[in-house]
């Protein structure tokens, strides 16, 4: 009897929260629906990255910048991936990025009379620095048609072929990282074509401005902000083009290769200004306005899992044409025409080509590489990984390494790198000859999540 009792309170109970579910308005579903799937729209992802880089440098040619010596760099990154399934037609993707170095006792900036700071790397995260984060990417994929899509936003144009392959992963980025490795804000148009179950082909255009801008004005009262941007009695446009063509072709399944990428691109800018008032040798400020424009050709041909073994290889090659305009004019250092220029006007081209190659065997990879670097090669590469600028070097360049995957996320690598410099690096003012030469020994431990 008590049992029946029992039941029947139970019941009795559960019919008001029925009746107050069955109630529910057809708007109040919908809103609840809509919240759960909010809830599972986002998607997380990152990764951890510590570095050891252990490098010996000598030059003794040219004279005036002979040196030798030896440093050590300690470093870590790391980045959170923020993903976004908005709806089938349009998805959002972003990482936010840290990178310093470990436990910084002092810094010492460049230029005349500066004086570094110390110790403040412990304090920095909570001693109210401001609310700055770094947006490494962020952008949003619309697919407007069934091949086509435009994106917008801070584009992936960085960390792509062949840089995986010392990671021991597969490709993660979508533009080729020689000559072209860095964030880049703008809009793109992607046309992808499949053709059959084993081959594919695409076809990118980005647009990616420069912008020159003056930022202690405000965006209403500062003059900076609404009158010409003017460098020695010059007027700059305050916006530069940019703009980048990939074609990408793919075959999966052959006799050759389990799969073979081949990527073109090619890229333009328009002239970017320097004023000659950012230049000082120590006897004063300098003077005039230099622009140059730079444009590019890459080629990547990669290779995955050749003859069905655990073999990769990937060939690139790099063209650069830099031209250059103007001049500025340096107390104690003279004149300077542009990147690499020895006289006005003056137009450079130089080409690079990298090989890189790696063995997979179980949870071992062995890779190396080859690089036969040109002179006056515009390689802009600051998202790379390695500290010397390996891949920029004006000569020949040669890296083995060793990677173990401790568990299919956690990998630990060692590394050997030489650089052999014929000429002084690419930058401002002509390059030399050089005998320098760079001996680097690195480990790093990464760990993808």
């Amino acid at each position: 009897m008590l049992k029946q009792l029992s039941k029947i309170a139970l019941i009795t109970s559960m019919v008001p929260m029925m009746a107050q579910a069955q109630n529910m308005s057809l708007e109040d579903r919908v809103a609840e629906l809509e919240a759960n799937q909010a809830l599972n729209v986002f998607k997380f992802s990152g990764y951890l990255n510590t570095r050891y880089d252990d490098v010996d440098a000598e030059q003794t040619t040219p004279v005036t910048g002979a040196f030798k010596g030896h440093t050590q760099h300690l470093r870590l990154r790391s980045g959170i991936n923020i993903n976004a399934d908005v709806s089938k037609k349009i998805s959002f993707y972003s990482t936010l990025t840290a990178s310093k170095y470990f436990n910084t006792w002092a810094v010492q900036p460049s230029g005349v009379g500066t004086a570094p700071s110390y110790l403040t790397d412990p304090s920095d995260s909570r001693a109210e620095l401001g609310p700055q984060i770094y947006l490494e990417k962020a952008y949003a994929d619309y697919r407007f048609a069934e091949q086509f899509t435009f994106s917008f936003g801070r584009l992936p144009t960085m960390d792509g072929p062949p840089s995986h392959l010392p990671l021991g992963k597969a490709r993660m980025g979508t533009y080729p990282s020689m000559g072209y490795n860095a964030p880049f804000d703008g809009i793109a148009f992607s046309y992808n074509l499949p053709i059959d179950a084993d081959q594919s082909f695409s076809a990118r255009i980005l647009y990616t401005p420069m912008s020159y801008y003056t930022s202690s004005t405000g965006k209403i009262g500062g003059a900076g902000n609404l009158g010409n941007v003017t460098i020695a009695g010059s007027k700059i446009n305050s916006l530069s083009d940019f703009t980048s063509l990939m074609l990408e072709y793919n075959l999966a399944n052959t006799s050759v290769a389990n799969k073979i990428s081949i990527l073109a691109m090619a890229y333009q800018t328009g002239d970017l200004p320097i004023d000659g008032s950012l230049f000082n040798a120590g006897g004063g400020a300098g003077a005039g306005l230099v622009n140059f424009k730079v444009g590019g050709q890459v080629i990547v041909a990669e290779l995955n899992q050749i003859m069905d073994s655990g073999f990769d290889l990937a060939v690139t090659f790099l063209n650069t044409k830099v031209e250059n305009s103007g001049t500025i004019t340096v107390p104690g250092l003279g004149s300077i025409y542009g990147f690499g220029a020895s006289s006005e006007g003056e137009s450079l081209t130089g080409n690079s080509t990298l090989v890189s190659a790696r063995y997979k065997w179980s949870d071992l990879f062995i890779g190396a590489e080859y690089l036969a670097g040109g002179k006056n090669v515009f390689n802009y590469d600051p998202a790379t990984e390695v500290v010397n600028g390996f891949y920029s070097t004006p000569g020949t360049g040669t890296h083995a390494y060793a990677l173990y995957k401790l568990t299919p996320e956690l990998g630990w690598r060692l590394g050997y790198m030489k650089q052999e410099y014929k000429n002084t690096p690419f930058s401002f003012g002509a390059s030399s000859d050089t005998d320098r030469e760079i001996t680097t020994y690195y480990t790093d431990l990464r760990l993808d999540f």
